[in-house]
């Protein structure tokens, strides 16, 4: 790594369930930047596939906290961001370990902190770890329709689109630098959540006390996508995506965008009970159904059930 310092300290938190290669490989990228005034801090969210012992014997100078369960991202997170406080961070980056940042990714985030006193969260221009490589997404609306965000860029072609920086409602949660002062006036991430939403969640809690919420288009990084839950019509996410748009109305929405958000989610399922019917392959019904009902109930999302335990 080259050095080009700043005068924040700075830790990158990067969680792990039962993926090490895959963290293996962000550090690895993380090797490659073109600054090196920051540290790297590993949360294993309680694997069960000897990911701490490979870890810590990939990389035996790293520091790794083992949580004995699975926390979920936000839980999970939250006990690195802790950690990062205690240490004295100034900015603390939470990076999936199935994303790869470009070499000059933490050197330009820091650069826009720091231009920025009114800075809560920032992040950068998400691609997609394809080839051709096109979009994953840019930044993020909410819009109170049936899954509550909208990720802008959602799959464009063009990776060059999106190219203005710009404050945003949220940005994306694959690669989100926070800062220390936003962090200890706004809090942590909702635990409420466990997964998927708690980044728009925490987004628009800064913003209601004033602060930015930053894209940053020229900080790039390369992402799987859904790489620890899976994709498809049988994926917890679509277990978490019902639960969640559900809990984050309930905490967020003004009567307006609620009943907004009560038709969209209801044609949805309209649709997806067509589906059923007529059983098509690719109906998400089941789990989008337990979803709803779990986020109008609150009721914690049956780990075990979802295989994430």
């Amino acid at each position: 790594m080259n050095d080009t310092r700043s005068s924040s300290k700075l830790v990158v938190v990067i969680l792990n369930w039962n993926k090490c290669q895959d963290t293996i490989d962000c550090v690895r990228a993380l090797e490659k930047q073109d600054m090196s005034d920051f540290s790297i801090l590993v949360v294993d969210n309680g694997s069960r596939d000897g990911s701490a012992e490979i870890l810590r014997s990939t990389f035996p100078e790293m520091t790794i906290i083992c949580n004995s369960t699975n926390l979920g991202y936000a839980g999970g997170n939250n006990v690195g961001i802790r950690a990062a406080l205690d240490g004295g961070a100034d900015l603390v980056l939470l990076l999936n370990n199935d994303a790869f940042p470009e070499p000059d990714f933490l050197r330009t985030l820091v650069q826009a902190a720091r231009t920025d006193d009114k800075a809560a969260a920032l992040g950068g221009k998400v691609i997609w770890d394809v080839e051709p490589p096109r979009l994953w997404g840019a930044y993020g609306l909410i819009t109170y329709h049936a899954n509550i965000v909208r990720i802008e860029g959602w799959m464009a072609e063009d990776i060059s689109a999106f190219s203005e920086p710009k404050q945003v409602d949220f940005v994306i949660g694959c690669g989100i630098m926070m800062t220390r002062r936003a962090l200890e006036d706004v809090g942590l991430l909702d635990e409420d959540y466990f997964a998927y939403h708690e980044d728009a969640d925490w987004c628009l809690r800064a913003k209601q006390k004033g602060y930015h919420i930053l894209y940053i288009p020229d900080a790039m990084l390369r992402h799987k996508g859904s790489h620890s839950t899976g994709g498809g019509y049988r994926s917890p996410i679509m277990y978490f995506g019902a639960r969640n748009s559900v809990l984050f109305a309930k905490k967020h929405a003004t009567l307006l965008q609620l009943v907004a958000f009560a038709c969209f989610f209801g044609w949805d399922f309209v649709k997806e009970t067509t589906r059923f019917l007529l059983r098509r392959p690719h109906c998400a019904l089941p789990l989008k159904l337990a979803g709803a009902i779990d986020g109008v109930l609150g009721n914690h999302p049956p780990l075990k059930r979802l295989g994430l335990e």
